[in-house]
């Protein structure tokens, strides 16, 4: 033995992690290599690594079971000195490998009948296999013929859809129709079904080319000239007209909606001739109004105005022209009010003026009215007095009241500037034996 390692059977198996036994058998067997020395089986470091790194071979069948003697009871007996154990030629059968025993003839023709079973069963089986094949080829074959007649069946009815329905409403359609296909056996007659799809997918779509000519009919025959030339009222127009024949049933008939179209046109006509009538009225100048109503004034009566006129519930459409004018002076009738109150208050202040300026040309003439005897005292008293006698009066006291006012007022103070005139001239012609007074056909001053 040279210096590398060398293993005891115990000392190996633990290695190995297997049994002492097993190890002793595959020794015995030459499926592994090991030596006998001194009565003792050792196994090499080499072999152990490589059989942790393959595993431990399979037990043969024909390996003799004999227990070792030797050291500690788990080595082969000592046969003299130490001959490496070789493993089994790679000429030995597996077959031998596997048998308890040596082959025998009747071994033989035991194995060649299973042979022969065997490959019995095998053509059998491939036979099997073979007619599996066919069938599932024609069944395939079946199949595709089954799909291409179907995917025909089904191209065939989504054509129809297709040529008849519109592209707006196509897929819907179709997809319904492909529903419907899904749910009934293939290649089955549906072609009446799917007409009544198709028959409930252009109902809506003739419907509404019904009502867009409906529309455009009525638009054009009976819509009035001047609201047919403004883009936006001849759109408001068709908005309403689109609004009316929504509410119809879907059994109408186009009569029907013609009608109900013609109805609808006639009242977007009164609306405009309406509001037209409302804009004329409201830019017009405002008749009721008093004169000398401010531009201010003008501008807020109009406004009212036209508030008034666009309410509806005072002035529905188709209203009379007494309705019109009716509407417009019950709006205006504040600032109409408020004119006549500044127009009555300016009245009052010009009369009131007028009426102070004559009372201070009257008082600022009385010196005339009373003689040239009158002192400046008695003119001054005399004219305080008229302007308060004069300011008394009511402002709407005519001439006759004027002059019995400056009666009331200066005829005391004449007949006073008068006695004391006469009493005067009693003195200077008066004779000294105090004779009875003698009139020398002086006139009197009044």
């Amino acid at each position: 033995m040279n210096d590398e390692n060398w293993y005891r059977t115990g000392a190996a198996a633990r290695e190995l992690q297997t049994s002492p036994h097993k190890l002793r058998g595959l020794a015995r067997a030459g499926l592994i290599g090991s030596q006998v020395k001194n009565g003792y089986r050792y196994f090499s470091g080499s072999e152990i690594e490589r059989l942790k790194v393959e595993g431990l071979p399979a037990m043969p069948a024909n390996t003799e079971l004999g227990e070792g003697d030797g050291g500690n009871g788990d080595d082969d007996p000592p046969r003299g000195d130490a001959q490496p154990e070789s493993r089994p030629s790679p000429s030995r059968s597996r077959v031998t490998q596997d048998l308890y025993a040596e082959p025998s003839r009747q071994l033989a023709r035991s194995k060649e009948a299973v042979i022969r079973l065997e490959h019995s069963v095998e053509a059998k089986r491939l036979k099997q296999e073979l007619r599996d094949l066919d069938e599932a080829a024609a069944q395939r074959r079946g199949q595709a013929s089954q799909a291409q007649m179907r995917q025909r069946w089904r191209d065939a009815h989504i054509q129809r859809v297709i040529e008849k329905v519109p592209s707006e409403a196509c897929a819907a359609t179709c997809a319904r129709v492909d529903e419907l296909l899904e749910g009934v056996p293939p290649c089955s007659n549906v072609t009446v079904k799917v007409d009544e799809i198709i028959e409930t997918a252009l109902r809506p779509i003739r419907r509404r080319e019904e009502q867009d000519r409906a529309i455009e009919d009525a638009l054009q025959l009976r819509l009035d000239q001047s609201v047919r030339q403004d883009a936006l009222l001849k759109m408001a127009a068709r908005s309403e007209v689109e609004n009316v024949l929504r509410k119809l049933p879907n059994h109408a008939s186009y009569p029907e909606m013609r009608a109900a179209a013609d109805a609808a046109i006639a009242q977007v006509n009164a609306a405009v001739l309406h509001r037209k009538r409302i804009e004329r009225e409201s830019e017009i100048p405002l008749f009721g109004l008093p004169l000398g109503a401010r531009s201010a004034e003008v501008e807020e009566a109009r406004s009212l105005a036209r508030a008034a006129l666009m309410n509806p519930q005072l002035l529905p459409v188709g209203a009379f022209d007494r309705q019109f004018r009716k509407v417009v002076d019950d709006a205006i009738a504040p600032v109409v009010e408020r004119v006549n109150r500044r127009q009555a208050e300016q009245e009052r202040q010009r009369q009131e003026a007028s009426r102070r300026s004559a009372i201070d040309r009257t008082v600022s003439f009385v010196f005339l009215a009373l003689s040239s005897e009158a002192t400046s005292e008695e003119v001054a008293q005399a004219g305080a007095k008229l302007r308060l006698a004069l300011e008394r009066l009511p402002s709407n006291a005519g001439d006759r009241e004027w002059e019995a006012a400056k009666e009331s007022v200066l005829g005391p103070i004449k007949a006073a500037i008068r006695q004391r005139s006469d009493a005067r001239f009693d003195r200077m012609f008066r004779p000294q034996a105090h004779g009875p007074r003698v009139s020398r056909g002086r006139r009197r001053p009044s």
